[in-house]
């Protein structure tokens, strides 16, 4: 009896001893993972693995539980004879258990180990239609941390009975130990989630930190360049002036001589005098015209002189490079509402990169205007080599030049692409047009043309004792040159300036006040204003001249008076018609 007794307690012996074994092997695999922390996939791998190996189980799973809603998310499923699959700690499980719901619900629920040897008998188990893996017993052991379960590990056999109580202590040794390596894992991956937050917000603030920064820039550079024009529009005003000044009786006294030369030959030479001088009077107004941002009044424009004011600019350049100019403008193009100085620069912009792109080798510059029911099109081609495809998105980005440092800002095309879509207009690089590189500018066109030009009656000439006429300028050759243009038909006076100007006004009577606006001292406008209050008479009997009305506060101002002015240098027919529809009006 005594050898019977030590034989059955050497067996329990034998197997409580088999069993320690396999624990201990079980808990030396499940410290491995440790070293698993940071890799929340790993380390549930690494679980569901130990327990297929350690016990019959041949499914293995891990869910987690939600702690606002306590459903079981899947987070890692393994079978003894697949990789198994990841599902993640988030919102990608594809099975998701309610509170309480299936045998693992119960078990998150109770806190306990739910053991199953026959699913079909027992109510607490759920047969899932997506399952693809016959179930007949289980085991589901909760995972319990700080006194809260977090998740449920279930075991699964396609056999009934399967399980013994040795894997059930089993299968509960691994959930209390891997209830502290997966809270400590969820710690890790949430903080790593965070950080991948946190920095794909920081990407995204210095994302438009930088996009901040190069608007900043982009406007610092527009600033200056406003800055510039500014400038450059002071001083060309006072350059202009004098130039005006000088040009004035180079042409005046060239029409003059042609009406008195017999010689067919001096009177070509005379011919290309005023033809240079009239040209010059169309450069100083177009660099007048240009150099004046800021003015945003629109009004009917004929594009085609616009076109060719701006080819002024620009043709030495294009004669020292061998480049021919090919002109094909509408005749009966109809006007474009626009701000003509931004269409010069438009203008200005794709023609100068024209230029450059011909540098050196020649070439030609197309340009033809055009137009349809809506819209009036400027086409501007040459013969140099083409704008690559790579770069012909990025033109009319701010700041980007294919030019050498030094040679371009980047910001002619930008500056042109929103001066055209400020006037609802397009411009686009035509890519289908052939070799060298095609710009084509769209705007609207206007209603109305615009004429160019005032039409005036017949010239009379006023007998001298009919118009007694004061000539305030303070430039000599001005005045010497509306004397001798005006002198036989009319009694002419002067003042060099303002004060004395009203000096004169104030002791003798005038039937006519020709005043220029820049002087030293009292100023045509200033001057203007005295008159209004002390002799109204004169008020509409005063005629303006200046080289610069394209001054916005100048044009403002003389068409508030409502009086005529002459835009410097002016020539005989224009002086004297002026002279006779003032007094006649």
């Amino acid at each position: 009896m005594d050898i019977v007794d030590h034989r059955v307690s050497f067996g329990d012996f034998r197997l409580r001893y088999e069993e320690t074994i396999s624990q201990l092997c079980l808990i030396t695999r499940l410290n491995e993972s440790v070293a698993r922390l940071d890799d929340l996939p790993g380390l549930c791998f690494g679980i569901v693995s130990a327990i297929i190996e350690f016990t019959p189980a041949e499914n293995c799973s891990i869910m987690l539980r939600e702690p606002q809603t306590g459903s079981l998310n899947l987070v890692v499923a393994k079978g003894r004879s697949d990789e198994g699959s990841f599902f993640g700690a988030g919102e990608m499980s594809t099975t998701v258990l309610g509170r309480g719901e299936g045998a693992a619900g119960w078990a998150a629920q109770h806190a306990e180990l739910l053991s199953i040897d026959d699913c079909d008998l027992d109510d607490r188990f759920i047969h899932l239609s997506s399952a693809v893996k016959e179930v007949n017993s289980v085991i589901c052991a909760p995972i319990v941390a700080a006194g809260s379960v977090i998740g449920v590990i279930n075991c699964s056999h396609p056999r009934k009975s399967r399980f013994s109580e040795a894997d059930k202590r089993n299968v509960a040794l691994v959930a209390d130990h891997a209830a502290v390596l997966l809270q400590k894992a969820l710690v890790v991956d949430r903080i790593k989630n965070e950080c991948v937050t946190l920095k794909k917000r920081l990407e995204e603030q210095v994302g438009c930190i930088t996009a901040t920064e190069e608007s900043v820039t982009e406007l610092r550079e527009q600033l200056y360049i406003s800055e510039k024009f500014a400038t450059l529009g002071e001083l060309l005003a006072g350059v202009a002036h004098e130039l005006n000044n000088r040009v004035a009786p180079i042409l005046i006294y060239s029409q003059m001589l042609q009406q008195q030369m017999c010689d067919e030959k001096e009177e070509k030479r005379l011919r290309v005098i005023e033809e240079s001088a009239v040209g010059a009077k169309a450069i100083l107004e177009t660099l007048l015209h240009y150099s004046r941002p800021g003015e945003q009044e629109r009004e009917p424009v004929n594009l085609n002189q616009t076109l060719q004011n701006t080819l002024t600019l620009i043709e030495y350049k294009m004669r020292n490079q061998g480049i021919e100019l090919s002109l094909d403008l509408c005749p009966q193009l109809p006007p474009a509402n626009v701000t003509e100085q931004q269409m010069v620069q438009v203008f200005l912009n794709i023609i100068n990169n024209a230029v450059a792109a011909m540098e050196n080798t020649g070439g030609t510059l197309k340009i033809k205007s055009t137009f349809d029911r809506g819209n009036i099109k400027v086409i501007i081609s040459d013969t140099g080599p083409g704008i690559p495809g790579e770069i012909s998105e990025k033109i009319f980005e701010p700041f980007f030049t294919t030019k050498e440092s030094g040679k371009g800002t980047g910001l002619g095309l930008s500056i042109s692409k929103r001066f055209v879509e400020d006037h609802k207009g397009r411009i686009y690089l035509d890519t289908a047009a052939g070799s060298g590189a095609t710009f084509v500018v769209e705007v609207p066109r206007n209603g109305i043309r615009k004429e160019n030009s005032e039409k005036h009656g017949p010239f009379e000439m006023r007998s001298h004792d009919a118009a007694r006429i004061l000539v305030v300028d303070d430039d000599s050759t001005i005045r010497d040159v509306i004397r001798d243009v005006l002198g036989s038909g009319y009694e002419i006076e002067f003042a060099t300036d303002g004060h004395d100007a009203t000096t004169k006004i104030a002791t003798a009577l005038f039937d006519l006040l020709m005043v220029d606006y820049h002087m030293p001292g009292l100023d045509g406008r200033q001057l203007y204003e005295w008159v209004s209050s002390n002799h109204p008479s004169l008020r509409q009997r005063t005629i303006f001249s200046t080289g610069d009305i394209y001054h916005e506060e100048i044009r403002n101002f003389i068409e508030s008076t409502g009086c005529r002015f002459l835009i410097k240098p002016f020539s005989t027919a224009d002086l004297r018609q002026m002279v006779s529809s003032t007094l006649s009006a």
